[in-house]
C-alpha cells in the first residue's frame, strides 16, 4: 500500500511540475504576448566595404512608406578619402542629400566618421510598403572601396528612433 501511495504522490508531483513549468516559462500567455509585438532591436546591421565600416544601419519608416536610412560610416584608412556614390534599397527609390541639398555623392574622408539620419547627411527612401520588423537588402557603392550589401531592419520612428522617420509631405486640398 505504501508503494502504491508513493507512486501516486510521484505522479501527482510530476503533473504539478509540468503545469508549473509551463506557466513559469511563459508558454500560452495569450494573444497579447510581449513577444508578438515588433520593437526595435536597438542594434542595426553592420558590414564592411574596403576601408569603409558601415555600422548600425536601420530603416526608420513612416506610415506613408518613406524611410530614412540611419547609421554611421567610418573610413578606417589613414590617408585615402573615399565617397559614397550610390545606395539601393530593395523595393524603394533612394535619394542622397548633404546639408538638405540633393547630392550625387557624399565624401567620407580618411579617419572620419559620417553619420546618416541624425543631421547633415541623409539617405531617404520612398515607395516602400510600410511594414515594421522586416529586413530589406541595402547596397552601398563607394568610389574606391567597392560595394557592400546587407539586410537592414525596418523600425518605427519612436523610442530610440523618435524623430528619425521622414515627415510625410503635406497634402494640398483645393
Amino acid at each position: 500500500m505504501s508503494q502504491r501511495r508513493s507512486r501516486r504522490l510521484t505522479a501527482l508531483a510530476l503533473a504539478a511540475l509540468v503545469l508549473v513549468g509551463g506557466a513559469v516559462s511563459g508558454c500560452s500567455v495569450g494573444k497579447d504576448a510581449v513577444t508578438s509585438h515588433v520593437v526595435p532591436s536597438g542594434d542595426g546591421a553592420s558590414t564592411q566595404a574596403g576601408t569603409i565600416a558601415l555600422r548600425n544601419f536601420v530603416l526608420v519608416i513612416n506610415d506613408a512608406g518613406e524611410a530614412n536610412l540611419a547609421g554611421a560610416m567610418v573610413n578606417v584608412s589613414n590617408s585615402e578619402d573615399d565617397a559614397l556614390t550610390g545606395v539601393t534599397v530593395e523595393g524603394g527609390t533612394v535619394a542622397l542629400s548633404q546639408g538638405g541639398i540633393a547630392a550625387t555623392s557624399i565624401p567620407v574622408r580618411a579617419r572620419t566618421f559620417e553619420d546618416f539620419g541624425y543631421g547633415g547627411n541623409a539617405i531617404t527612401v520612398s515607395g516602400l510598403t510600410p511594414l515594421l520588423g522586416r529586413f530589406l537588402t541595402v547596397s552601398f557603392q563607394f568610389r574606391d572601396s567597392g560595394s557592400a550589401s546587407m539586410p537592414v531592419m525596418t523600425v518605427p520612428g519612436e523610442g530610440i528612433y523618435a524623430g528619425l522617420a521622414p515627415t510625410p509631405a503635406a497634402t494640398v486640398h483645393s
